[in-house]
């Protein structure tokens, strides 16, 4: 389908080809809204204008903020579920009721067996632990008579369990034309309707995930929708001192023991020059909206998934607990489940009384997030104790894990030749 054009030209004519709206100027005369040649952007400034004052478009520019963060959500629309959702993260959105295993019956419990070592490996991870200190002698390791070696193992029960929570915050961002998921297209899906899955079970994670159909186009609230503000660093007056010459609009050359003025080439003398962030204009374009004069709004969902930790070590020797926890062991027993039963059927009751009361905390410490998943641990790290007499000393030391580590807090000789203890 065509269609002809059948009008008649304008009254008075066209203008000549290229010219702008309006005609031609007369000779000599600047066009109107043009300033003359050489005038910075914007024009000059009224004769008579305050010095340091801003001129042209820059006076009539919003004041540029520094680190701005909207603020205002009035006119924006809210929506069920989401509550009134501001621009600061908000409290973590309840979760739904969990599902009940109360009838379900607890799994088979199987356990395996514990580790230990010889008295030639505990001997043996002493020599490696001294020749790991530049500081100890070996001559006690090689000379000592080892008179008692007691295998145990320590019991470390590990329970995880892997949450996901989930928040919300307004969010802007520059808007240029593109397509706009509003709540013409449907109301948002419930919180948590929104599938996301984690990369990884038992792994601290975190995405961010913008809701669909919540976005809505405003007017950018810093520069008022022109897309410009004014320059903060020259205050909108788009000149400043002269970073050369300080702004003296000279520099002194000492020679032949006289000083001697020499006009600054960077600024011709005046002592300033033009803002090099406007670059003279005294505005820039808004950072916020990038220019746009307009955002897109939206309510961006940050979706947090954290593995939470408790344990309880059975270790009795007296060697520090703690530092059973960095070291391997045998692995016991694994389970993992939504919900996992406590260990009520280990041979050491310690292990059980404390796996029920790490679930049953488990179950009330994190009530503002869904419980995704449980892991439970029991692992038997083996625990040397290894009485030895050297010279007329006579004390201990013990080994520890597969990695058979060593902690010997009174070995003998823990300083070589030039070593001083302090």
């Amino acid at each position: 389908m065509s269609y002809q054009q059948n009008f008649a030209p304008p009254s008075g004519g066209y203008p000549p080809q290229g010219a702008p709206a309006g005609g031609y100027p007369p000779q000599g005369t600047p066009a109107s809204g043009y300033p003359p040649q050489g005038a910075p952007a914007g024009g000059y400034p009224p004769q008579g204008a305050p010095a340091g004052q801003p001129s042209g478009d820059a006076a009539s520019a919003p004041e540029e903020v520094e680190n701005y963060a909207p603020s205002d959500t009035t006119g924006l629309q809210s929506y069920d579920g989401y509550g009134q959702v501001g621009f600061q993260a908000g409290e973590f959105l309840p979760p739904p009721p969990p599902p009940s295993y109360e009838s379900d019956a607890p799994p088979l419990m199987e356990f395996g067996t514990a580790a230990s070592i010889t008295d030639e490996e505990a001997r043996a991870a002493m020599l490696e632990h001294v020749s790991q200190h530049c500081c100890y002698g070996k001559g006690a390791a090689e000379q000592m008579t080892i008179t008692n070696i007691t295998p145990s193992n320590a019991l470390h029960y590990t329970l995880e369990t892997f949450c996901e929570g989930r928040t919300t915050a307004r969010v802007e961002v520059p808007y240029f034309g593109d397509a706009v998921d509003g709540p013409f297209n449907g109301p948002p899906p419930a919180p948590w309707n929104i599938i996301c899955n984690p990369a990884q079970q038992f792994a601290n994670n975190a995405y961010k995930l913008p809701v669909p159909h919540t976005e809505e186009v405003r007017v950018c609230g810093m520069c008022i929708g022109c897309g410009f503000v004014r320059c903060r660093q020259c205050g909108g007056i788009g000149r400043r001192s002269c970073t050369s010459c300080g702004g003296r609009g000279q520099h002194v050359r000492h020679e032949d023991g006289r000083r001697h003025h020499e006009r600054c080439h960077f600024c011709h003398g005046s002592g300033r020059s033009n803002c090099m962030r406007c670059h003279g204009n005294g505005r820039v374009k808004c950072p916020h909206c990038k220019g746009a004069g307009r955002v897109k709004n939206f309510i961006e969902m940050t979706i947090s998934f954290k593995n939470y930790v408790t344990d309880f070590i059975l270790e009795e020797t007296d060697m520090p607990d703690e530092l059973v926890r960095g070291v391997r062991g045998v692995e016991v027993f694994n389970q993992s489940l939504p919900q996992v039963w406590p260990i009520t059927t280990f041979p050491v009751r310690a292990i059980n009384d404390n796996s029920v009361r790490l679930v049953e905390a488990a179950k009330r410490a994190h009530p503002i997030e869904r419980q995704l998943n449980q892991r439970q641990i029991l692992r038997a790290v083996p625990v040397t104790e290894v009485d030895y007499k050297f010279k007329d000393k006579t004390t201990r030391y013990w080994v520890y894990g597969m990695e058979r580590q060593v902690h010997a807090p009174d070995y003998p000789q823990q300083c070589c030749c030039g070593c001083t203890i302090l």
